[in-house]
């Protein structure tokens, strides 16, 4: 199995500890607004492989249900096009805590048959956590705080944006925006 054990996760350079730190921070008393950029970091990842993310809603607080937005995956042209739901979990915890398979327990239980999950952390994923989605087949992408990081600061780069804060901020001016309470499934129609 491909398990980056969760001391290797941690060593990350000192700018991109920097900015991860600051990303951690910035969310610390307000990590409902983490889900946003967790939807926006996934969103980056998949398109990395040519595919196309798009963001339905971020949930609401009281009723997401161990999901914090959903999304879908499309794939194919015309009538040969399918759609893929994404659910995401989004988990801003100190960046050297580690995500354990409890953790991940409660997404992996909302997905259905060809779902697939995304959980975002500001932290690192345990390497048993690792070991449970591996072994278990579970189609979940782990995204930890050093991907985040990267992300962001590729963003900030693109959009020529040299303040992490304005960045973020400019990220949650978006996010109230899409938060709504709608069924997961309901995303195939949008």
């Amino acid at each position: 199995p491909f398990i980056v054990p969760a001391a290797q996760q941690k060593k990350i350079d000192r700018s991109q500890k920097a900015l991860l730190n600051k990303i951690y921070h910035y969310y610390d008393n307000k990590k409902h607004s983490f889900e946003f950029l967790a939807a926006y970091v996934t969103e980056k990842i998949i398109a990395l492989d040519g595919s196309n993310f798009r963001l339905g809603w971020i949930t609401s607080k009281a009723a997401d249900g161990g999901i914090d937005f959903v999304g879908k995956i499309g794939i194919g042209k015309n009538i040969s096009s399918v759609d893929i739901i994404v659910l995401g979990q989004a988990k801003c915890i100190k960046t050297k805590s580690s995500v354990r398979p409890i953790d991940l327990a409660r997404t992996v239980a909302r997905l259905q048959r060809g779902w697939i999950g995304s959980f975002v952390t500001t932290g690192v994923f345990s390497d048993q956590a690792q070991k449970e989605v591996y072994n278990d087949k579970y189609p979940l992408m782990l995204i930890n705080g050093s991907l985040v990081a990267n992300i962001v600061a590729s963003s900030m780069h693109l959009e020529k944006i040299s303040n992490v804060e304005n960045f973020l901020q400019q990220i949650d001016n978006i996010y109230s925006d899409k938060v709504m309470n709608r069924r997961a499934e309901e995303i195939i129609y949008i």
